[in-house]
């Protein structure tokens, strides 16, 4: 600030050309204030008297001696001692002080003073602002000047205790001019104390707010010098306390990058001195391989032109040899001149780093020894495309592959191997893509020794893919030998159809004739001979019949479509409606869901299970058959269980497995008619469906049947069936 606007802003009148004297010139020269000189003040005129322009000197070099203080960061009795001794010499002051209050707290003590005895500095000395114990905690409380310019007649603001002290010294007046920051709120005060007493003219007033005035940017500067202080020293102490380096780097915009600020840690993590890094960046830059060094110029010259965050991990060697790991963060500033600085810390990693790898490898260990444990073989590839494991028992199904699975390998490479050795067909990679799952294929391939592998390829949601290989070499046999089983009992049913069950048409048709023309003269013991042969040509009929239809579950199974199963145990009990009638029974039909199923072969399992309802019926007894259901989850799909259960005879619970095997019977036909074929076709339905089927009984009490279907089918059991 200039001093004639400070004079301006404290109303002491001073014009632009100099030559209109000051009022506090006037004032001063009025009360014939002594010459007290305080070189290098502008001396007094030759006749011992202040000139006209003698006090704006003085103040001038006032001013001048204050700025050079500040600028030298000189004491703070040193900076004041201008101020003082303007005072001293135009107000005739008998002592003069500066107090402040504290940066950290209400206190106020004395900055510096001149001839303020001491038991008077000492009163208000490291007090609060409230307790008002000086002159200055008084400006500062009331946040205006305080002039008494009689302390005999009246003390005003001062108090008793205070007023007493004073004048025990002699001090017979004093004034006080609050200091104001840049906010303009009060901070310290200025204070003259006179032996004599003297009341401040307007003039005074303004000298003495001029000189406040000039006292803010002694204090404020040094309030701003102790506070830079503070916060160097915090800074100091959190720097050496992260554990790692903090600094401070200077990109120009020519290109130019060095250090301005790094912390005494960077020795510890590069083993290299601070001060060697801010001499030379290199020191630094030398520490990291050559592949980081080469892009890192361009790599910060970019980040600085897009003041992006620079977040950057690396592997550094520091002096003494030791590979470290780095982690260095940093935002950058852009200075007005086109400067970015930035403003970061690198982390030491090492141990962070050194934990993850070692976990890294146990985990790999751990992959490696489930990998190998397994049955299968099995081979990784990671989102690139490249091998990262291959187990042993994969390389036993291609040991002309041993070389090329290897980590690291493309997945490309090792599917032309293949092709060369004629392993995999030109076509196909591992299989097609599943409807229901896109990421899943599968496909099975006849090896040159004959062994069958069933591959299947997964990839994963993070972009590996994971092939593996099943032997199916037995399942194929087994299925071959099944193919041969089924072809077998396709003879079988067609021989069945045609060839066995003539001969038992003739034997019917020709023992009704001899019945019919010969019956007389048979006799009764011939007619009984002639009814138990028709009798078991009936039943084998009957076993016949059973066969065929328990064959045709598999042979002549239709497709899998709605089957509303409402609609088919309605069309069952439209069938069985003599029996019905005939048996007394009754029927508890629930409502029925619709599934996916072949709904001859469930009309079937339904007419089995409620025709053995009625069979099996306890004697005086109607038969009262409920058929009800219930949709659940089972896994992850809906099955729909099916209860078949009645008031019947019941069974042994010992028995519940054996009732539903070819040709297992638990009554004799004496008591039950039937074949024992029935509960077996049941069975045969149930798993065809991808169901199942159990029974529960009491016996005397009854049996219930129950049957689960899954609601939807499968892609899979569509196509096999």
């Amino acid at each position: 600030m200039k001093l004639e606007d400070s004079l301006r802003e404290s109303r002491v009148a001073i014009v632009p050309d100099g030559h209109d004297l000051p009022a506090a010139i006037e004032t001063a020269e009025s009360h014939g204030a002594p010459c007290a000189p305080c070189a290098p003040c502008a001396p007094c005129a030759p006749d011992g008297s202040d000139g006209s322009g003698d006090l704006l000197s003085k103040l001038l070099g006032c001013q001048s001696k204050l700025l050079h203080h500040i600028t030298n960061k000189s004491s703070s009795a040193a900076t004041f001692t201008p101020i003082f001794g303007i005072a001293q010499d135009r107000l005739a002051t008998m002592a003069c002080g500066a107090e402040v209050k504290s940066l950290r707290s209400s206190v106020v003590h004395h900055l510096a003073h001149q001839d303020i005895p001491k038991t008077i500095a000492l009163h208000g000395q490291r007090c609060p602002v409230k307790d008002r114990r000086s002159i200055g905690a008084l400006c500062v409380a009331d946040g205006h000047p305080v002039f008494v310019p009689d302390l005999r007649a009246d003390a005003g603001p001062i108090g008793d205790e205070l007023n007493e002290l004073l004048a025990t010294h002699g001090i017979a007046a004093v004034w006080g001019v609050p200091i104001l920051d840049t906010a303009r709120i009060p901070i310290g005060a200025l204070t003259f104390y006179f032996d004599t007493p003297r009341a401040a003219s307007d003039a005074d007033r303004r000298l003495v707010t001029f000189l406040a005035d000039l006292a803010s940017h002694a204090v404020v500067h040094r309030q701003s010098r102790a506070a830079k202080k503070v916060a160097d020293e915090r800074f100091a102490v959190l720097a050496d306390n992260i554990p790692g380096v903090v600094y401070q780097r200077i990109v120009t915009p020519d290109g130019q990058i060095r250090y301005s600020y790094i912390s005494d840690s960077a020795e510890d993590l590069f083993g290299v001195p601070a001060e060697e890094i801010l001499a030379d960046p290199n020191a630094l830059f030398d520490c990291h391989g050559e592949g980081y060094r080469e892009g890192f110029r361009d790599r910060l010259l970019k980040a600085s032109r897009e003041l992006t965050i620079w977040d950057v991990e690396a592997t550094i060697v520091a002096r003494d040899g030791k590979r470290k790991f780095t982690h260095a963060i940093a935002r950058p500033l852009e200075q007005p001149d086109g400067t970015v600085v930035w403003n970061g810390v690198i982390l030491d990693t090492t141990r962070a780093k050194e934990a993850e790898m070692r976990a890294a490898a146990a985990e790999a260990q751990t992959r490696q020894a489930i990998v190998e444990s397994l049955n299968q073989g099995i081979v990784l590839f990671d989102s690139d495309g490249h091998l990262v494991i291959a187990n042993t028992k994969l390389k036993s199904y291609f040991p002309q592959l041993a070389d090329v699975l290897e980590p690291g390998t493309r997945v490309e490479d090792v599917l032309e191997a293949e092709r060369g050795l004629g392993l995999v067909p030109e076509d196909a990679l591992v299989g097609d893509p599943s409807d229901e799952e896109p990421n899943f294929r599968a496909q099975e391939r006849r090896l040159p020794d004959g062994t069958w592998l069933l591959m299947q390829e997964n990839h994963v949601a993070s972009g590996e893919t994971v092939v593996l290989y099943t032997d199916i070499s037995e399942l194929k046999k087994r299925e071959a030998a099944l193919a041969t089983s089924n072809r077998e009992l396709q003879d079988f049913a067609s021989i069945a159809s045609h060839d066995l069950q003539e001969p038992l048409r003739k034997i019917e048709a020709f023992g009704d004739r001899l019945k019919s023309r010969c019956g007389e003269e048979l006799g009764e013991q011939g007619t009984l001979y002639l009814d138990r042969m028709q009798g078991a040509a009936g039943r084998m009929r009957a076993l016949i019949n059973d066969l065929l239809s328990y064959s045709r579950v598999t042979t002549k199974g239709r497709p899998f479509e709605a089957c509303d199963l409402n609609k088919v145990v309605n069309e069952v009990l439209s069938d069985l409606e003599f029996r019905i009638e005939e048996t007394g029974a009754t029927i508890e039909l629930a409502e029925l869901p619709t599934i996916e199923a072949d709904a001859t072969q469930v009309r079937q399992l339904a007419q089995n299970l409620i025709g053995n309802a009625m069979k099996f019926s306890r004697d005086g007894t109607a038969p009262v058959v409920r058929i009800e259901s219930t949709v659940r989850e089972d896994g992850a799909r809906p099955v729909c269980e099916l209860r078949f259960a009645d008031n019947g005879i019941g069974f042994e619970m010992q028995y519940a497995d054996r009732i539903f095997n070819i040709f297992q019977r638990l009554h004799g036909q004496e008591e039950f008619k039937g074949t024992g074929i029935g509960l077996a076709t049941c069975r045969k339905i149930a798993d065809r469906h991808g169901g199942s089927i159990r029974a529960e009984s009491v016996v005397g009490e009854g049996s219930t049947f129950i049957v689960t279907l899954p609601m939807r089918q499968v892609a899979e059991t569509k196509e096999t069936h």
